[in-house]
C-alpha cells in the first residue's frame, strides 16, 4: 500500500494575488521515489511562506495518517476499506473498497479559520491524499487517474 498527503498552505489575504496564481500549479499527485515498496506514507508540504516549492518526507509505515487525514483505512485480507469520514459520523458515505492494483484521490479544504502563529494571519489548507493498493508502485503513479476520486465528505466518484 502507498499514500501520498499533499499539504497545501496559503494565507486568506494572499487571494487574487501572486499566491493565488501560483497555487493552482500544485499537482494533485508527484512521483514516489524509486523502488518505493508498501506500506508507505509520502508527505509533500507545499506552503506560501516558500512559494509552493516542494518539500518531501517519506515514512514506513502507515503511523503518519492517524492525525494526519481526513481519512480512515480499513486494512483487510484482500484490499483496503477507506473511508471518508474519520469520525464515523452516520451522515458519512460508505466505505469505498480498494482491492490490488486500485487508488483513489480525496481532497479536502480547510476554511482558513486556523491562524498562522508568526504572522497573524488566517490561513487555508488543502490536503490532497492519495491512497494506492500495490505493492510495489511505479513512481509515475500518483501523478495519473484515479479508479476513484473523492470531492468532498459527502461524495465519492468513479
Amino acid at each position: 500500500m502507498a499514500v501520498q498527503m499533499i499539504v497545501v498552505r496559503w494565507s486568506v489575504s494572499s487571494r487574487g494575488g501572486e499566491g493565488a496564481r501560483l497555487r493552482p500549479r500544485v499537482p494533485k499527485g508527484f512521483l514516489l521515489p524509486e523502488g518505493v515498496s508498501g506500506p508507505v506514507v509520502r508527505r509533500v508540504e507545499c506552503d506560501e511562506v516558500n512559494g509552493f516549492v516542494p518539500r518531501f518526507c517519506t515514512f514506513e509505515g502507515l503511523r503518519p495518517l492517524e492525525n494526519g487525514t481526513p481519512l480512515r483505512l480499513a486494512m483487510e485480507a484482500d484490499g483496503v476499506r477507506v473511508f471518508a469520514d474519520r469520525n464515523r459520523r452516520a451522515t458519512a458515505p460508505p466505505a469505498r473498497w480498494l482491492r490490488s492494483g486500485q487508488w483513489l484521490r480525496r481532497r479536502d479544504t480547510s476554511s482558513g479559520r486556523r491562524r498562522d502563529t508568526s504572522s497573524g494571519r488566517r490561513r487555508v489548507g488543502m490536503t490532497v491524499v492519495n491512497v494506492a493498493v500495490v505493492g510495489r508502485p511505479p513512481s509515475n503513479l500518483f501523478p495519473g487517474v484515479p479508479a476513484y476520486g473523492v470531492g468532498s465528505v459527502e461524495t465519492w466518484t468513479g
